[in-house]
């Protein structure tokens, strides 16, 4: 209401709203009595830089979501690739990079696999860990059945 028929077209709009904006960037503000602009140049010198237009790129292609599963493994492209036991139905972020397959819970990187051809693709700490909730035997050893059911799951993929 305030333009109303100050302006013919979008260019015309463009140019009120960039002469505002600079105007009152230069005005001190009420609080700091600095003027907006020479704190966000001086704001500017402790921004990180942008991380490399591939790895932006890479999150807005493809990101898949999906919930941990008991078995430990979230799928990509039709093989399963471990997490810890503790993200057990909880929402994680898939991202592959190249050959990588980087897996977020919120923000933290809790792993990153190879892709692979395997059908099974279990970290060792992470499968030992869930066999130690399941075996409560103190008399086996769940280091070695780890290590031996794991040998099993490799000739089981290399089929």
């Amino acid at each position: 209401m305030p333009y109303n028929g100050e302006f013919e077209d979008e260019q015309d709009l463009i140019n009120i709203l960039n002469r505002i904006n600079y105007k009152v960037n230069l005005e001190n503000n009420q609080t700091t009595n600095i003027p907006p602009n020479v704190l966000f140049q001086k704001e500017k010198e402790y921004l990180n830089p942008l991380p490399n237009k591939l790895l932006l790129e890479s999150y807005v292609e493809y990101v898949d979501v999906q919930t941990v599963p008991p078995t430990l493994l979230v799928t990509y492209k039709g093989n399963g690739y471990s997490v810890h036991d503790k993200f057990i139905n909880k929402r994680v972020k898939l991202i592959p990079i190249d050959d990588k397959l980087y897996i977020y819970y919120n923000t933290e990187l809790i792993i990153i696999h190879d892709v692979t051809n395997k059908k099974f693709n279990y970290d060792f700490n992470h499968y030992r860990a869930a066999l130690g909730l399941t075996i409560k035997n103190e008399d086996i050893d769940i280091e070695k059945v780890a290590m031996e059911n794991l040998e099993l799951l490799d000739q089981i993929n290399s089929k």
